[in-house]
């Protein structure tokens, strides 16, 4: 959908190019990509047919700067919107993982004052130290404390059965943790 000049090194991080012209192609801000144009020749299964659309939405969120490259900024259903601040939680992962080389899962659990925060999952060989560097990052990049209870030291990441993280289980595990803390203090 997108491509770089070839020899052309990217100018910032998450910079997927400028929209290749036989493609038509509209980001939204709340709903994705919205992809059109008779060079789209796809064709997707639903059910038991095969239908062709003549325009395809990828929830992607992507911001285009004034020269006309495209930014991405996170996969749309990857998000925390915190006090009404939305950050993609891909971002997050990477910003901890550049830093500190440190991998984490990051997922949005409830919270009825400020609609989501933010939970991580650590993996339990990391350095001890490990929690305040997090906190740290996550304050300096995106402006919010983490609370510490939200911290999660993992033997493993959830994965599915292709082998590929699975977020839904990952959400599950921290907010199954938060009730037993919750339960806990009371």
């Amino acid at each position: 959908v997108t491509h770089s000049q070839p020899g052309l090194c990217p100018t910032e991080d998450f910079e997927i190019g400028r929209p290749l012209p036989i493609i038509h192609s509209r980001p939204e801000t709340a709903k994705g990509v919205i992809l059109q144009g008779p060079s789209l020749a796809m064709a997707m299964i639903d059910g038991e047919n095969l239908i062709f659309p003549k325009s395809v939405t990828i929830f992607d969120d992507v911001y285009i700067r004034d020269d006309g490259l495209w930014i991405y900024e996170g996969r749309l259903d990857l998000m925390i919107n915190r006090g009404g601040q939305k950050i993609s939680l891909e971002i997050i992962e990477q910003s901890i993982y550049n830093t500190l080389g440190i991998q984490t899962v990051c997922v949005a659990v409830s919270d009825p004052r400020l609609g989501q925060d933010l939970a991580v999952m650590v993996a339990a060989d990391s350095p001890a130290k490990a929690l305040v560097q997090i906190q740290e990052i996550i304050f300096k990049k995106f402006m919010f404390q983490m609370k510490p209870d939200l911290f999660f030291e993992v033997t493993h990441f959830p994965v599915n059965e292709n082998s590929k993280l699975d977020r839904k289980e990952a959400l599950k595990w921290c907010e199954g943790r938060m009730h037993e803390l919750v339960a806990k203090t009371s």
